[in-house]
């Protein structure tokens, strides 16, 4: 039975092409050697990690540990914001990252090394941060929570394309981002939020929370992870060589400077899908759905050690 002192271990034993089952044994001992109190699970499938993480606070825990990338950590905050136990700022969630892209540890400069990741854990700095939440226009759909950014349009089709490449690490989405050029196709949709509202034929849509996604590419202008906004890009039709031109700039944030992005702080938005094609959604890097959606912010909603 779990307490408030334990700590909740969630190993997705897929996560860096299969790195984190193979380092666990390390990683156990080490949490043990640091004098951390925990019990530990591994995922079993896609969205394993909501149950485990739902299970766990029923159990008594309210610490929990990810051991894995941004879609375990997607996984685990998704858990702890849907249960209905207790309120979610009472949690505190710990990452030792071994993932693809690992945008979200790259945001805080977690290290690498799980012995550092372990002794920050243990240190227990936790900061509130802000979550945002997705609602698909899909009735029975749950919402879906976020803790770095959501992406719909070409975002999302890279996200699609990278899990051909894998097994290359972070060198996946960079391969991702270049054949889902020649690929994907734009869609046409009404964008809202505070007083505007504009009909588009769409590139991409990006609200960030976090500066990072997909294995370091920057698509926002200047997100702060709790100041109560999301950070805004809106890429129109743009074409092709057009995006050749401006791919570098994907990765050192210069795509936001550029003429054919809006940029804005938002607490909300809508996108309304006007045409037949039905954009891929993703958040934290795992595909939500596609289509028409909502999306919110939650202030200070979690606490991270960071």
């Amino acid at each position: 039975m779990g307490d408030t002192n334990n700590w909740f271990v969630i190993v997705n034993p897929t996560s860096g092409g299969g790195k984190s089952i193979k380092r666990w044994p390390e990683i156990k001992a080490q949490l043990s050697a640091q004098g951390l109190n925990f019990e530990a699970c591994e995922s079993a499938y896609c969205g394993h990690c909501v149950e485990l993480a739902m299970d766990a606070v029923t159990q008594g825990f309210r610490h929990f540990i990810c051991v894995g990338g941004d879609g375990t950590l997607h996984e685990l905050v998704n858990g702890l914001m849907r249960q209905k136990v207790i309120r979610p700022e009472e949690f505190k969630v710990g990452i030792i990252p071994i993932g693809t892209g690992n945008d979200w540890a790259r945001q805080f400069n977690i290290p690498k090394s799980s012995e550092k990741a372990i002794k920050k854990i243990k240190a227990g700095q936790a900061k509130a941060l802000d979550i945002g939440c997705i609602q698909l226009d899909d009735d029975a759909a749950e919402p879906v929570y976020f803790n770095n950014l959501v992406g719909v349009g070409f975002d999302g089709h890279v996200i699609k394309t990278i899990s051909r490449f894998k097994a290359l690490g972070p060198l996946a989405y960079l391969i991702g981002a270049l054949s889902g050029l020649f690929t994907y196709r734009k869609f046409e949709a009404q964008i809202s939020w505070k007083d505007v509202s504009i009909q588009s034929s769409c590139l991409m849509i990006v609200a960030g929370l976090g500066r990072f996604a997909g294995g370091g590419m920057q698509l926002t202008s200047d997100p702060d992870t709790a100041d109560g906004y999301f950070d805004l890009s809106v890429a129109g039709n743009m074409k092709r060589f057009q995006v050749l031109l401006l791919f570098r700039s994907l990765f050192n944030g210069k795509i936001t400077k550029s003429r054919f992005v809006q940029t804005d702080k938002i607490k909300g938005l809508r996108v309304e899908v006007t045409g037949s094609i039905q954009p891929v959604i993703e958040a934290d890097g795992e595909l939500v759905g596609s289509g028409s959606f909502e999306i919110s912010i939650l202030p200070r909603a979690l606490k991270f050690i960071t």
